[in-house]
């Protein structure tokens, strides 16, 4: 690398912009085996990708934090529950902190869970086809902390969205919505035609990405599929078997 631009390399593989920008667009473009190859390429030379997951958990306990504030905000309005407004408001600036720190460590372990858990099945599969000796790759498990990461980062900044429209609703979301779109019909089309768009197009980059691991052979991907979809229904079923 040359010398003029190594600080500014140097700037980028630390920052926490770079870090944001990363989450937003890895699933759009990183594959499993971009964190294999040497020279490893710049999304996977950023410092600290294992702890990517506690910036999505940061942007969710922040949207946690304001839902909660504006229950308070609620209660306080109509001295509810037999508590004056400032005894609520105390509450409240009591309990946040640690129900923020809950939320954080919640999202936090449910990212890094989902992540080993799609490692764990393509490693084990891939283990398995091995002894076929198919041309498999075992997949890295820093791939799926990146990228559950980034999918857990859509969702808090969902969260986030949410949390404005409470606030802007004074809780009827439904109804500002149904305004909203009323509004701004048009730019609501758009931005779902374009969201469509976004996640047809990063299902194909991640199908396209695994496929690689897997040699190329869309027999072993249409297996690993089945059995994923079959795995999902057999949980599907226990799940409202036995609430």
């Amino acid at each position: 690398m040359r010398p003029l631009l190594r600080p500014v390399w140097r700037i980028l593989r630390t920052s926490k912009a770079a870090k944001l920008i990363l989450l937003a667009l890895v699933p759009a473009f990183a594959q499993p085996l971009d964190y294999l190859q040497k020279p490893a390429p710049f999304h996977a030379k950023i410092r600290g990708l294992w702890w990517l997951p506690m910036l999505p958990a940061a942007i969710w306990a922040n949207a946690n934090a304001s839902m909660l504030e504006w229950i308070a905000w609620q209660q306080a309005k109509t001295a509810a529950l037999g508590h004056s407004a400032s005894e609520l408001i105390l509450k409240m600036h009591d309990m946040l902190p640690l129900m923020s720190k809950g939320a954080f460590v919640l999202m936090a372990a449910l990212t890094y869970s989902f992540a080993i858990l799609r490692w764990l099945y393509h490693f084990f599969l891939a283990l398995i086809f091995k002894r076929f000796n198919s041309p498999v790759i075992p997949p890295p498990l820093k791939f799926f902390v990146v990228n559950s990461a980034a999918w857990a980062f859509w969702f808090a900044a969902f969260g986030n969205l949410c949390a404005y429209a409470l606030w802007r609703s004074d809780g009827d979301i439904r109804g500002y919505l149904e305004r909203l779109i009323s509004d701004h019909q048009y730019v609501f089309l758009l931005t779902m035609v374009a969201v469509g768009l976004a996640l047809k197009f990063c299902g194909k980059v991640q199908h396209r990405g695994m496929l690689q691991v897997y040699g190329g052979s869309k027999a072993a991907m249409a297996m690993v599929d089945s059995v994923a979809i079959a795995i999902s229904i057999l949980m599907l079923f226990f799940v409202s078997h036995y609430r």
